[in-house]
């Protein structure tokens, strides 16, 4: 999606130097190349408390075919702003990691958290490691003119 638009990679290096990071924005484009590239096959909501019913957490996404279904996906996103340090970033994505366990049984949720630089991947898969989290590496090629690197975490990886 963005690697091949150098426009979205500006926009995301731009706002993760924004207080607030860039996490909304990233949010609505990834909603927005879901419903253009896959229209009529899915309906996206964003803040979406049908993943977590009774708790008040809501899904940063949620992608459904008609009506919420066991075949549904709930993903968070976790996207890192450029001040903040890998440790208080793993704490958000352990804290997103609860609140998964938290979903619907048997319903596919997924997280996605995006580190700022090479250094910050390498410390946030550290942490990880050690505090026993599972994960896979992907490198997404946003690397203009900040590095970013993505992770991607489900809790029914084996």
């Amino acid at each position: 999606m963005c690697q091949d638009n150098p426009e979205l990679r500006e926009k995301a290096a731009c706002l993760s130097r924004v207080f607030g990071g860039w996490e909304r924005w990233f949010q609505l484009e990834l909603a927005y190349y879901i419903l253009t590239h896959y229209w009529g096959n899915y309906e996206v909501k964003l803040e979406d408390g049908s993943a977590y019913p009774g708790s008040g957490c809501r899904a940063d996404i949620s992608i459904h075919r008609g009506r919420p279904s066991r075949e549904d996906t709930f993903v968070e996103l976790k996207c890192q702003t450029r001040n903040e340090s890998p440790h208080v970033f793993v704490d958000h994505i352990v804290s997103d990691i609860a609140k998964m366990k938290q979903s619907r049984s048997g319903w596919d949720c997924q997280l996605l958290a995006f580190t700022q630089t090479r250094g910050d991947t390498q410390a946030v898969e550290a942490e990880l490691i050690a505090r026993g989290k599972r994960y896979e590496r992907h490198e997404t090629g946003l690397a203009t003119p900040d590095a970013f690197f993505s992770f991607f975490y489900s809790p029914y990886l084996v």
